[in-house]
């Protein structure tokens, strides 16, 4: 086993879970806050945040680095190319999407037990979006009895909830819904839809920043709707983290297989 030098950035659960497993697997490890000067194989930044600790430490990052994160923006593909650093997005790494929405699933019902004010079971739930993590979410709702309606635009999408048994919504009424979970990055939960939201509704908003829900016509009604970014971090971060290590180990033994520009 080759002695590979990890460099971690971030403080979540998630990131700490992470150094510790490659720490046990006999790797040096570092927290970025307490490393001294030294070559690390790669850069672990924290998938919610990656854009925010990419801005701010891009620099000193040096040649031949591994970089690994999520969502990476536009720019670093030349910044990459300039620099010869090889950036690694974990979701577009094979079997990490569909297990990170597992964790993103289960999130969202710790989230709604929480905060809703009925059981889920026999509650009505609408869905916005049937992709990965949509249909995972859907998946776990009707498992608990909930009555579930999903929104999909794509007709194949569409399609297979339908073959799962999900009723299909296509108008924008909401009032029949306690619960509504949006998995769409654009905004869908507009406030002429939201107007017709009944006052105990709760929103779970998974899209990425700024979401998909106007939250400031939520926020002047009353309306509670709660951005959720990062629910594996919060829910399962040692799975999580699981999931991150066999990513990186499969990358740097095989750095060229797959390789991502950004």
């Amino acid at each position: 086993m080759k002695n590979y030098h990890f460099l971690v950035y971030g403080e979540d659960e998630r990131q700490q879970y992470l150094k510790e497993i490659l720490e046990e697997k006999g790797y040096v490890v570092k927290d970025a806050k307490d490393a001294s000067a030294g070559f690390f194989e790669a850069i672990l930044l924290p998938l919610s945040e990656t854009e925010m600790y990419l801005k701010k430490y891009a620099d000193s990052f040096c040649p031949g680095q591994f970089v690994f994160g999520c969502n990476f923006p536009e720019e670093t593909v030349e910044f990459a190319k300039n620099k010869k650093l090889r950036f690694v997005d974990y979701m577009k790494e094979d079997g990490v999407a569909e297990k990170n929405a597992v964790a993103v699933a289960e999130g969202i019902l710790a989230e709604a037990i929480a905060g809703m004010k009925q059981n889920l079971c026999d509650s009505h739930c609408l869905v916005y979006g049937y992709g990965r993590c949509g249909s995972a979410v859907a998946e776990l709702l009707l498992a608990l009895k909930a009555r579930v309606t999903v929104v999909e635009k794509d007709s194949a999408r569409r399609k297979l909830a339908e073959v799962a048994g999900y009723s299909i919504k296509s108008n924008g009424n909401l009032s029949d819904y306690e619960l509504i979970v949006n998995t769409v990055p654009k905004l869908v939960l507009n406030r002429e839809i939201l107007k017709s939201c009944r006052k105990d509704v709760l929103i779970l908003d998974l899209a990425s920043k700024p979401g998909g829900v106007d939250f400031a016509f939520c926020k002047d009604q009353g309306i509670r709707a709660k951005l959720c970014p990062g629910l594996p971090a919060r829910y399962a971060p040692k799975t999580s983290a699981e999931i991150l290590v066999e990513v990186i180990e499969k990358k740097l033994e095989n750095p060229n297989e797959g390789e991502q520009n950004k």
